[in-house]
């Protein structure tokens, strides 16, 4: 009951719009595929094929589902069962829909979705003092560690 309050609709899948892995999804790379773990939903998906894994990985690199699984290698009659295995991963939110835009310029850029921050890579250390940091959160002041 708690997921389905909190939960997003799912988006329709379109194997032919462009997809990436979810950022709170860790991939794990295994002898018989992966592992993949959605850390907001708590949920666990096998991957049972390493071919699988390399469209997964390249989906955020590709323009569609589809590209991704020609770059991969995949066989022409075996396309579908591949879309099939993303369209799965779409449902239980492993993959989400990623929202290109173009620029002025022609360079093809991601738009920043609402409620997810873009990553940073190697991020400038804090320099807050310790004062600076125990005044941003004044409403814990004065409670104990039960009402907190």
């Amino acid at each position: 009951m708690r997921g389905l309050l909190i939960a997003p609709a799912p988006a329709l899948f379109d194997p032919d719009r462009p997809w990436e892995l979810h950022p709170q999804v860790a991939v794990r790379p295994e002898p018989f595929g992966a592992l993949l773990y959605h850390f907001g939903t708590r949920k666990l998906s096998f991957l049972k094929d390493r071919t699988l894994l390399e469209v997964v990985r390249s989906l955020g690199a590709q323009p569609s589902v589809r590209a991704a699984v020609e770059a991969a290698g995949v066989a022409p009659e075996a396309t579908a069962t591949y879309i099939r295995a993303v369209s799965t991963l779409a449902a239980s939110q492993m993959v989400v829909e990623r929202d290109d835009v173009e620029t002025a310029a022609g360079q093809r850029c991601r738009k920043v979705r609402e409620g997810l921050r873009p990553a940073v890579l190697n991020p400038a250390p804090s320099r807050r003092s310790r004062a600076e940091s125990s005044v941003r959160v004044p409403a814990l002041r004065g409670m104990s560690r039960t009402e907190r």
